[in-house]
């Protein structure tokens, strides 16, 4: 334990506001965890000044570890101070949008403070996306700098050109942050690819940061007006639309997560995070990236989470303790063949979000792994938590996303919006707390559409059961209108997953009819050398739903898309499905 723990567990305890018992009584509050606070006082203080106190607490602790190197919080700090400085001298300040276009890598944590800590807002955008989803981004953000892992040039080059505004492009390599042996050592094994040919001037990251001063730079702003983070979403819905995340927001969601979780892991308690979700994307950013600097912990990096086996070794090998991730990677995980031949009992935490986890999956999980799987809930736009089930044994339940975080208000409205449902009404998901973003960057009549009347309207449907607990039944978005019948694909794909084994994945979508508007298609991938007929299918379906759910198409493919978390791209698929169905 820290030398600073108690103080920091008295300055965290002062720091809570008084429980009010003149607020009003949730539905929620009858499950509420013991001796978590409902409502909370949070700092007035940015994201950088968060982890200038977490450098003074853990200064030589690893805050970063890849390929068995680690970067202790004070290294991380020398370099974001050096970068911010390099960034001053160029003139950038409050106001200039930065990207940063990498995996997860120590550049991106020492830039991502770097960029902050000039008051300067962080565009993370992913590189998983393709030409016109890129070019849309990088056009509608206004950045005025790029800082990109050099081999994925190739991604940017048809785009760069088009860019009005951009100023200084800077890239980084691999091996920029190993010493010049192993740098070598790597590359003859062909762990760091050569870098491609880059045809536009640029500035070397490792030549900027070495040249500059680390003088401590810390710019002052105004954290609940000030954007830290403008987070693209939308990818897997529509057009990309940037939610505005002010460092209000992020700082009031840290705050939220560690009371959530402050019994079931005290303050001042060293843990090992698995850094395998991305840090472009909310999810790795905050409950990872973040959480960890707040938690005075440890992240283990894994660039790319699609090597499996890696993260598997690097669980057993450093006793990692908490674990992030996404249904699809906990799914590959535990279906990896090697699975059962790595020691996995030092985790302690499986935390899923994203998507929802189905039961069997996550009864699978706490079985096969002894730790203890939390469902969390969550969007770009609220920073991202709002809702987790209890860090306790007999008050957490699969299939629910559990109850609203401190200060987090939940409605369930009408299809319209205007009526607020009853218990057990399925309806849309609106949210009302201190992390909800600002609005959509560029965007008023999206933000108008999403921001009302104090709440965030989610685009999810779900219903609240009588002990308040969440459970999400599927996209606004996604639901099928068949002959006027309301059909959740959710719905149908949890019954396939617990009774085809056949099928490695599957998905349900709308398809184009002429007669009843849409009607229901099942998409699947076989597993190798299984078949099955479409008549069984069809009949267990004739069983188990309403007439007007069952599939009416059924189609075996080799592959789906995905999104860069490895979901399954349903946009994507229903684009495809009209499109098909029209030409």
């Amino acid at each position: 334990m820290n030398q600073n723990s108690n103080k920091m567990e008295l300055d965290w305890i002062k720091s809570t506001a008084p429980l009010n018992e003149n607020i009003e009584d949730y539905l929620w509050y009858q499950s509420w965890p013991k001796d978590i606070r409902k409502h909370l006082t949070y700092p007035n203080k940015s994201l950088h000044e968060l982890f200038t106190e977490s450098v003074k607490r853990n200064s030589d602790l690893p805050y970063l570890s890849i390929l068995g190197i680690d970067y202790s919080y004070n290294q991380i700090n020398d370099m974001s101070n050096r970068f911010a400085n390099a960034l001053k001298l160029k003139g950038y300040g409050i106001g200039d949008h930065i990207a940063i276009f990498m995996p997860n890598l120590p550049q991106f944590v020492f830039v991502f403070f770097g960029i902050l800590k000039i008051g300067a807002t962080v565009v993370p955008i992913s590189p998983l996306l393709g030409k016109k989803e890129l070019t849309k981004i990088f056009k509608d953000s206004k950045i005025s700098a790029l800082v990109g892992l050099d081999i994925l040039y190739p991604n940017l080059e048809p785009i760069l050109s088009e860019i009005s505004g951009l100023k200084d492009v800077i890239f980084t390599s691999l091996g920029d942050l190993i010493s010049p042996v192993l740098r070598i050592v790597a590359k003859l094994i062909r762990k760091i690819p050569p870098t491609p040919k880059i045809k536009i001037k640029y500035e070397k990251l490792y030549s900027l940061i070495k040249n500059s001063s680390n003088h401590p730079i810390s710019t002052k702003i105004d954290p609940k007006e000030t954007i830290a983070v403008i987070g693209y979403t939308g990818g897997t819905t529509g057009i990309p639309k940037g939610a505005m995340l002010t460092h209000q927001n992020l700082v009031s969601n840290l705050h939220q997560g560690r009371e959530w979780a402050r019994i079931a892991h005290p303050i001042g308690i060293h843990k090992r995070f698995v850094g395998a979700v991305p840090f472009f994307h909310i999810i790795g950013l905050n409950a990872v990236m973040l959480v960890a600097m707040f938690y005075d912990s440890t992240i283990y990096l894994f660039p790319d989470p699609r090597k499996f086996e890696s993260i598997l070794q690097g669980i057993e090998k450093n006793k990692i303790n908490y674990f992030h991730g996404v249904p699809t990677l906990h799914q590959a995980i535990l279906n990896h063949p090697k699975f059962a031949k790595y020691d996995l009992s030092s985790l302690e935490m499986i935390f899923s979000g994203a998507a929802p986890l189905p039961k069997e999956l996550g009864e699978r999980l706490e079985k096969e792994t002894r730790a203890m799987v939390i469902e969390a809930y969550g969007m770009t736009e609220t920073s991202p938590m709002v809702a987790a089930n209890p860090f306790e044994e007999n008050n957490h339940r699969f299939g629910s996303i559990g109850i609203p975080f401190p200060d987090t208000e939940f409605k369930i409205f009408n299809e319209n919006g205007d009526l607020e449902l009853d218990v057990g009404k399925i309806g849309e998901i609106a949210i009302k707390g201190p992390q909800v973003m600002k609005g959509y960057w560029n965007n008023p009549s999206e933000t108008a559409k999403t921001l009302r009347n104090g709440y965030i309207f989610t685009g999810d449907m779900g219903y609240l059961d009588k002990t308040g607990f969440l459970y999400i039944v599927d996209r606004k978005k996604d639901m099928i209108i068949a002959s006027g019948y309301k059909i959740f694909p959710s719905e149908l794909e949890q019954l396939v997953i617990q009774n085809f084994p056949e099928f490695k994945e599957a998905v349900i979508t709308g398809t184009p009819d002429e007669y009843r508007g849409e009607t229901v298609k099942l998409i699947a991938i076989l597993r190798e050398n299984v078949s099955i007929s479409k008549e069984r299918i069809i009949n267990f379906f004739k069983e188990n739903v309403a007439v007007y759910k069952i599939p009416k198409i059924i189609e075996f493919r080799s592959e789906l898309p995905k999104t860069a978390l490895g979901k399954v791209n349903r946009r994507k698929i229903r684009t495809q499905e009209f499109k098909t169905q029209v030409s």
